[in-house]
């Protein structure tokens, strides 16, 4: 079209006529605000998909040739062009139709161009998206309230009242270490103010427990029920909890390892802005490669590197490297099976990447991911006590871990649906295609010591020699820990 029906509103010349929008390569016209044309004096028309005219534009209909349009149109008449035809105006922009229009839902027979009905339902679809996206996250946050999921400062375990169901005496303050006590073979609980050295009490205990009776350190998964298992596209399923030993649920070990795992589920799906500038979720790595495709995986915290130092006052250092690990999963006879090979440019492998790169800054920002690791860290410390046969008081291994009344193990399954609407024209032709797809993502936490020989200490960072031995103390040694890092 390239032309403007206009009506003088101020000053000289014709009270209505064609003018071209543009005119060798530039612009000969522009649109004004609604404010500034009532500043103006001036009628605002065809503002577009946010003014009145989108929502009689909400309908796609059938094509009309403009033949049949200037015979039925009832709706703006023009002045006559330069041919001494009237043409029909389009009901958005007020311009001439082309060669092809769309009839707009609304009071009598309106018509539109193919790109204005565009603008239209594409401010209709983000309108409908805004509502669906409140809609779910109502529904959401009254599930949280419901099953208790998510973090807060109550689920910490308090050191000093641990420290007197393990008869380790009064504490002074809530940071504290163990320390060995040489020539003894065993060790004590001393205050300290590194925070290396710090240990959770009650999570060394429950450690201490688990390793006695287990064999191993306290593991979670959060799994699909059968159902869920082979269908993953249902955001009406469930998941179950799962912990080895299973009188893990309800403790504050057991809340941490779920609700660590919950929290990466949702930042892996994009439900919170991430914690890092610049990292993206796996429905952001999604969107890149093929936002239709349906696709379902596991990610799980695993430990990297574990090690336990001595540091020059005597108490213990553990020290571990903590990562993500992802694996992509297919349906088979039997549900949900890892993949035999997952590729790595995954989503979530390449969302696990990232975490795992920021591990350290993100526990530093995020409480549950900060007292996982140190879980972690007493995990460490209570192989370490087995291995290296330290004696303990019978009260570390007939600690009764304080259990919440109210436990749910079976919980509504975590969905982030995301919808895209495209829509184009095409030789005055619209095209719209409309996709939506969901991604199931499970796992847990499995620190997966048993991969590290924890049986020594290792010196303190930089410290190649052993210690000079104090006088009338026994000489330390050192040994090579045998920790090692898996890729």
């Amino acid at each position: 079209a390239g032309r403007l029906h206009y009506q003088l509103a101020s000053g000289n010349g014709p009270a209505s006529g064609w003018v071209s929008a543009r005119a060798g390569g530039r612009a000969l016209l522009r649109r004004v605000s609604p404010q500034l044309a009532e500043e103006l004096g001036l009628q605002a028309c065809g503002d577009g998909p946010l003014g009145a005219a989108a929502d009689e534009v909400s309908a796609l209909t059938q094509d009309v040739p403009f033949a049949k349009i200037k015979s039925i149109a009832g709706g703006i008449d023009g002045e006559d062009d330069s041919d001494g035809e009237q043409p029909t105006l389009c009901v958005q922009c007020l311009l001439p139709l082309g060669e092809k229009a769309y009839l707009a839902r609304g009071r009598g027979r309106r018509f539109v161009h193919g790109e204005c009905l565009a603008q239209a339902m594409r401010h209709g679809s983000r309108v409908e998206e805004d509502a669906r996206l409140e809609e779910e996250q109502r529904s959401k946050v009254q599930q949280r309230a419901e099953h208790g999921i998510g973090w807060s400062a109550e689920r910490v375990p308090c050191n000093v009242r641990v420290a007197g169901a393990l008869g380790c005496g009064p504490l002074t303050q809530h940071m504290c270490a163990l320390t060995l006590q040489e020539g003894q073979g065993g060790i004590r609980v001393t205050p300290t103010a590194d925070p290396r050295a710090a240990v959770n009490l009650e999570y060394l205990a429950v450690a201490l427990v688990v390793r006695r009776a287990e064999g191993r350190e306290p593991l979670f998964s959060l799994d699909p029920t059968e159902r869920a298992a082979t269908d993953i596209n249902d955001a009406g399923l469930t998941q179950v909890k799962r912990f080895h030993p299973a009188w893990l649920a309800g403790t504050k070990v057991g809340e941490v390892l779920f609700q660590a795992d919950y929290y990466l589920k949702e930042l892996s799906m994009g439900e919170y802005d991430q914690p890092v500038v610049g990292m993206k979720s796996c429905f952001d790595f999604s969107a890149v490669e093929d936002g239709a495709r349906h696709w379902s995986a596991r990610e799980w915290f695993t430990v990297r590197k574990a090690e336990v130092q001595l540091d020059e006052a005597g108490a213990l250092v553990p020290r571990v490297s903590m990562g993500v690990e992802a694996r992509e999963q297919v349906l088979g006879a039997e549900g949900l099976d890892d993949a035999r090979v997952t590729r790595p440019d995954h989503p979530l492998v390449r969302y696990a990447e990232e975490f795992t790169r920021n591990f350290d800054l993100i526990a530093e920002r995020r409480s549950v991911v900060y007292h996982l690791r140190e879980l972690a860290k007493a995990s460490v410390l209570a192989k370490f006590l087995g291995e290296a046969e330290v004696c303990l008081d019978d009260a570390w291994f007939a600690y009764q871990a304080p259990v919440e009344a109210d436990v749910h193990l079976e919980l509504p399954q975590l969905w982030n649906r995301r919808c895209q609407s495209r829509v184009c024209v095409k030789d005055g032709e619209l095209q719209r295609d409309m996709r939506s797809h969901m991604h199931g993502v499970y796992g847990g936490v499995d620190f997966g010591l048993s991969r590290f020989s924890l049986a020594s200490v290792a010196p303190p960072p930089g410290r190649t020699a052993p210690l000079a031995p104090e006088p009338g103390v026994p000489e330390r040694r050192y040994l090579a820990v045998g920790a090692f890092q898996t890729t």
